[in-house]
């Protein structure tokens, strides 16, 4: 369960296409505005909360802490720039990934995977490559030869 806090239609129809086409099946809920966002927000409810640093109606930064203290089980993901928070503040802080606009869905896609401490897709499909390799087929490249010189 995902809710993503944002008050620009434009921004939220945005970021839903990205969320929509990643490797994860979620189900989204929308916030308009910081006290909204608060009032949904039951504790253990949402897995991860997006939230834009730039709110209009209040800071994010702030909604960002007070989704946190309110649900700690609420992975807080924010997004957007903000001049007196650096990311690696905003972790030191409790959040657990920050992208910094402009993101691509790739970027989006990470961070989600870096949130639920998953691997990565790239990683995976490695493994996947190495477990399907013959062995047998492969051992003669790293044995010398009877005939080659040490």
């Amino acid at each position: 369960n995902l809710l993503l806090i944002e008050s620009s239609e434009k921004i939220i129809d945005v970021v839903t296409r990205m969320l929509r086409r990643t490797s994860f099946k979620l189900n989204l809920d929308f916030s308009r505005s910081a006290r909204d966002a608060l009032d949904m927000l039951v504790p253990e409810l949402y897995d991860v909360a997006f939230a834009n640093l730039s709110l209009a109606d209040a800071s994010g930064v702030e909604t960002a802490f007070r989704v946190i203290a309110r649900s700690p089980s609420t992975k807080v993901v924010t997004f957007g720039n903000h001049p007196q928070y650096t990311p690696a503040a905003l972790k030191s802080l409790g959040v657990a990934a920050h992208l910094p606009v402009p993101f691509e869905p790739h970027a989006l896609e990470l961070a989600l995977h870096d949130v639920f401490g998953l691997w990565q897709p790239y990683v995976l499909k490695a493994i996947d490559k190495v477990e399907k390799l013959d062995q047998t087929g492969v051992d003669h490249l790293f044995r010398p030869s009877a005939g080659a010189a040490p």
